[in-house]
């Protein structure tokens, strides 16, 4: 995602500060998550907040370690990648925070190791639908092919949104015969869009 793109998501202003995007994200969150009570819960919407708040927040803090004005301090290598992945998994899956765990999901699809998965496939029955979102975008992010038999089973029984993302998630694997019992389902979906993406699917 480009820098302009997460400032327009986030309502800030190129140069914003890090308490300046702190205050506007919480605001945001308040606004937008899911279980909001305000009926602006939109979990599409909040999965790209938070990746646009991780995004600008990650290029903030490394310029802050490049001598600019922004008082954070750049944020410590793990020693053990297995273990920022096991605290990550963790947090997927512990915490009663959605955007944590929405964080968490995004940390995961980062890292760029597919024993991730084991954690992720957990998590795709999380209650909040942004959560469900954000592991399904990990899981193509990460090319795990294996993930075809939960994802067929997730789709079956998932949101508009979430069928959305798992054909996304599938086109990040393009070739794989493993995923044609989910495209020929979203073949014959009601929603014009899932429908669209499966034709372009079968037709590489």
């Amino acid at each position: 995602m480009r820098e302009a793109e997460m400032c327009r998501l986030l309502g800030v202003s190129p140069g914003v500060k890090i308490d300046q995007l702190r205050s506007a994200y919480r605001s945001l969150v308040k606004r937008y998550h899911p279980d909001s009570g305000g009926g602006k819960g939109d979990a599409a919407h909040f999965v790209k907040i938070v990746q646009a708040y991780q995004g600008l927040m990650a290029r903030l803090v490394r310029d802050s370690g490049n001598g600019s004005h922004a008082h954070v301090s750049a944020p410590r290598k793990p020693a053990n990648p297995e273990q920022d992945i096991f605290a990550l998994g963790r947090d997927l899956l512990m915490s009663p925070d959605p955007s944590a765990r929405v964080a968490a999901a995004f940390g995961l699809a980062r890292s760029g190791n597919p024993s991730s998965y084991a954690f992720l496939r957990k998590a795709m029955w999380d209650k909040s639908e942004s959560v469900r979102l954000a592991v399904v975008r990990a899981v193509g992010k990460l090319g795990i092919a294996h993930s075809a038999p939960e994802l067929g089973t997730l789709y079956a029984k998932a949101s508009v949104a979430v069928r959305r993302e798992i054909l996304s998630a599938v086109g990040h694997m393009r070739g794989n015969h493993a995923f044609d019992g989910i495209v020929a389902a979203a073949l014959r979906d009601s929603d014009p869009l899932v429908r669209a993406r499966a034709t372009e699917l079968r037709r590489r």
